[in-house]
């Protein structure tokens, strides 16, 4: 009788175990699968076509154009299980080579342009809030309650993202991320209509360190990358149209140093944040 039940509370701990497992794969299939258009970032290291070339404002380069090759991932979902919560810590390490094709005239006055490439280290953080309170064979009953944006940093950068401002046309929406990874109610993140034209304010500090900042926005079939321009010191502006496809999608802020794009003997600087919002019917 002893052996038996021995034997019960040997198969009961693999039991647990298994069930561990599978609510783990459950969750991190839902992270990286179902809402991939909200929690991937590796779309934005991708070479965007047409929109890459950058502008000086001095008198070094004329233009130079510019993509990331990403040629690491190394990702690691720390899931924290109790009871029916699950906390959810992603941490990404991205690597590769920033690709920059400077010239002095623009067009090109060679139809050649040289490659003066950079490596570059990024890593990404975010958080997840998820409840086991649905239909147990879906997803084995759990779902996304709340999350958090990320925020990707380099190494060693000089300035920092102060915040983020968000202002739709008509001023229905106004909208500020002062932290990326404040989590937010999943119902609560930032609603914008599909195509809603809005403008981005970006504040960086110390305003004395000159910046590019570009800005990631979905569209029908790839992210668009481009330029917004600085305004007074250490404010950066431009326009933003929401992604023209309805659901939970996520916007890039990207900012370099200056001298990342336009010196060629400098290392890369840089600091992103992605923040989540959903693109509604009209």
């Amino acid at each position: 009788m002893k052996k038996f039940f021995i034997i019960i509370g040997l198969v009961g701990i693999l039991f647990v175990g298994c069930s561990q497992e599978t609510d783990e794969t459950a969750i991190e299939t839902l992270i990286t699968d179902v809402y991939s258009d909200l929690f991937s970032i590796e779309d934005d290291y991708q070479k965007p076509e047409g929109d890459s070339v950058t502008p000086s404002q001095k008198k070094d380069y004329a233009f130079v154009f510019w993509w990331r090759e990403l040629q690491d991932v190394s990702r690691n979902i720390n899931i924290s299980i109790e009871g029916d919560s699950a906390f959810v810590t992603i941490n990404k390490e991205l690597s590769g080579i920033m690709h920059r094709c400077p010239t002095d005239t623009w067009p090109p006055e060679d139809s050649i342009l040289i490659d003066i490439p950079k490596d570059f280290q990024d890593n990404a953080l975010r958080y997840v809030v998820l409840k086991r309170d649905g239909n147990p064979r879906i997803h084995r009953g759990w779902r996304i309650v709340a999350v958090s944006g990320a925020k990707i940093l380099s190494p060693t950068r000089p300035f920092q993202i102060d915040s983020v401002k968000i202002v739709s046309a008509d001023s229905s929406l106004i909208y500020t991320v002062k932290d990326p990874l404040e989590l937010v109610n999943i119902d609560s993140i930032m609603k914008i209509e599909r195509l809603r034209e809005a403008t981005i304010s970006v504040y960086t500090s110390p305003d004395s360190v000159e910046v590019c900042v570009f800005v990631h926005t979905r569209g029908y079939m790839r992210v668009h990358r481009y330029r917004i321009m600085e305004k007074a010191p250490g404010v950066y502006c431009g326009r933003w149209l929401a992604s023209p496809m309805e659901g939970r999608r996520r916007l890039g802020i990207d900012v370099l140093t200056y001298e990342t794009i336009f010196n060629d003997s400098t290392g890369y600087e840089g600091e992103g944040w992605i923040i989540p919002y959903e693109s509604t019917g009209e």
